[in-house]
């Protein structure tokens, strides 16, 4: 132990190891300092944080509060990430959709928001709170568009967005408004459901009964519909919901009148239907209306074709087959260029079938 004991004085008795110990030392000291001076650091301001996002005081909280007049201000940065997450959405909508559409402020009524809305979105369970709020709308030319009932519904094909008025399928969506409010319901009929006393199972009176079975995917459909068409509309993009309405008996119809007007009728009602709903939008080529339609041949020279088949009302069609030699002739410019855009944008569509 002695000679052990030696052996260790002589080697620190040496300077260089002196000095070797002394750095050693010196460089331990100094990173626990460091160490422990930022550890304090760190859970000062942890409690720090923690207590201003309890106790935060008024001024602090009102300054976080952003309105519709609210200037937001974005870094070169954070602009040039929103544009890059909203890349596709530019290509679509273009620069000037895209500008409106973030410059707008929706509320969706039963699920929060306030202030001047430039869309609002109804999703209310009960009948009287949605026909106040649409009566509301109505009075204060705010934008509305409703949602009906999506309960005991389950096809996703026969989800439509149309003018409330256009609609009869489903029972709310003629309830004390008759039209000049868009509303998106489905056409399909309610199934039957056995439920005894069902205002029983119900939370308050007039609101939906829990107990009435509800496919969960449907009201998703709804919604993004709802949010599609607002997205549109706000940004400008134009479209044209197609009003289902007893569409079948229509072409029927339409198919049977065609027939009487020409000798000889290639055409099947789905071709009937096509002219009108996808060439025509379900609307006299000449006046714009949707009531009585019925489908006659353009030029009484050229066959009856997809590219010679026009929608009018069931008075102009009378006139228009009175008319003898160049329609062109008798019908107002904007009309004629109208009805040539058609045809025209026709042909394009066909040769990419």
């Amino acid at each position: 132990m002695d000679g052990y004991l030696d052996r260790l004085s002589r080697t620190f008795s040496d300077h260089r190891v002196q000095l070797v110990t002394a750095a050693v030392a010196a460089s331990a000291a100094t990173a626990s300092a460091m160490w422990g001076t930022r550890h304090i650091q760190r859970r000062q301001r942890a409690r720090k944080l923690k207590k201003d996002t309890v106790f935060g005081d008024d001024s602090q909280t009102q300054a976080r509060q952003v309105t519709k007049h609210t200037p937001i201000s974005l870094t070169p940065n954070e602009e040039s990430l929103i544009r890059e997450q909203l890349a596709r959405h530019y290509a679509f909508l273009g620069d000037d959709g895209m500008k409106r559409l973030r410059d707008s402020f929706v509320v969706v009524v039963g699920a929060g928001g306030v202030g001047s809305q430039d869309y609002v979105l109804d999703c209310i369970d009960n009948m009287d709170t949605k026909l106040d709020l649409i009566m509301y709308c109505k009075k204060h030319n705010l934008p509305v568009i409703s949602a009906m009932g999506a309960g005991m519904k389950s096809d996703p094909s026969r989800v439509q967005i149309a003018d409330i008025g256009d609609t009869f399928e489903d029972p709310m969506s003629r309830a004390g408004v008759e039209s000049g409010v868009k509303v998106i319901y489905s056409t399909e009929k309610p199934g039957k459901v056995g439920l005894e006393q069902p205002g029983d199972f119900s939370v308050l009176p007039d609101f939906r009964v829990r107990i009435v079975p509800v496919l969960g995917t449907m009201p998703a459909m709804f919604g993004i519909a709802m949010g599609t068409h607002i997205l549109t509309e706000l940004a400008g993009f134009p479209t044209d919901p197609l009003a289902i309405k007893g569409r079948n008996a229509l072409y029927a119809r339409l198919h049977r009148e065609l027939g009487n007007r020409e000798h000889q009728l290639w055409m099947s009602p789905d071709d009937v239907g096509y002219i009108l709903e996808e060439i025509w939008r379900g609307k006299s080529a000449i006046s714009g209306s949707t009531d009585k339609l019925a489908l006659v041949r353009w030029k009484r020279d050229l066959p009856m074709t997809t590219h010679n088949c026009i929608v009018m009302t069931k008075k102009e069609a009378d006139e228009h087959e009175k008319i003898e030699g160049n329609p062109e002739d008798v019908y107002p410019a904007g009309i004629i260029a109208f009805i040539n855009e058609r045809f025209e944008e026709e042909r394009r569509l066909s040769q990419l079938r």
